[in-house]
């Protein structure tokens, strides 16, 4: 008994597509996204130049698939974690976790974006990713609601972490180790996070660290 073959036609032309992806995403990476050319990417993926416009009808369409792919990924994660159960700002660190893991894995890929600002090329994949950041928001009025933050704006919280997320991404694309990437979850949490959790808690940060400053002067 055989398959359908719209199905298997459907399956056949995904794989190609992705063949695409794949052979553009390496020339990115190698080449940068402006010198890389559809030739060289038809050349890397082994397809004529005609076949490759059947998919893509532009170098900036492949990379907005790129895009979505990659956004897509951090969709599942997102989804994913915020049923999770756990506690908000838990929730938070594992979704940033996870997410590092991924960007690990697209390394050379994450340090092109972030090189070449191509998302600000692509007004439409912003939207998608204002997405999380509403997400985001839930997530840190849900930590306020459990006591984990104090009251504030969330909204300005939120574009705080998701700025500093960014520009250590940015910064650490450019390290020869992909696995620099994973340090950002306990940077943000160093520098933005704990800070707050502590003045939820009851602790004053800058109190903290006018005696530690006092303490050092003493010694």
């Amino acid at each position: 008994m055989t398959g359908n073959p719209s199905n298997r036609r459907e399956r056949e032309w995904l794989a190609r597509r992705n063949e695409i992806l794949e052979a553009a995403a390496g020339l990115y990476a190698e080449l940068g996204y402006a010198g890389t050319t559809m030739q060289a990417i038809a050349e890397r993926a082994d397809f004529s130049v005609g076949y490759l416009y059947r998919h893509f009808e532009s170098k900036l369409a492949i990379a907005t698939a790129l895009a979505d792919r990659e956004i897509a990924a951090y969709e599942r994660i997102s989804d994913e974690l915020h049923r999770s159960g756990l506690r908000p700002l838990a929730t938070y660190r594992l979704l940033m976790e996870r997410l590092c893991e991924h960007l690990v894995t697209r390394h050379e890929l994450v340090r092109v974006f972030a090189r070449e600002t191509l998302l600000q090329r692509l007004p439409e994949r912003s939207s998608r990713i204002a997405k999380f950041r509403r997400l985001d928001v839930e997530l840190l009025k849900g930590a306020y609601a459990a006591g984990e933050l104090p009251l504030m704006d969330f909204d300005l919280l939120s574009a705080v972490l998701s700025g500093v997320f960014d520009n250590l991404m940015m910064t650490l694309a450019e390290e020869d180790d992909p696995e620099a990437m994973r340090r950002i979850p306990g940077l943000v949490f160093q520098f933005v996070l704990e800070p707050l959790t502590r003045r939820a808690a009851g602790g004053d940060p800058r109190k903290e660290a006018s005696d530690a400053q006092h303490h050092r002067t003493e010694a």
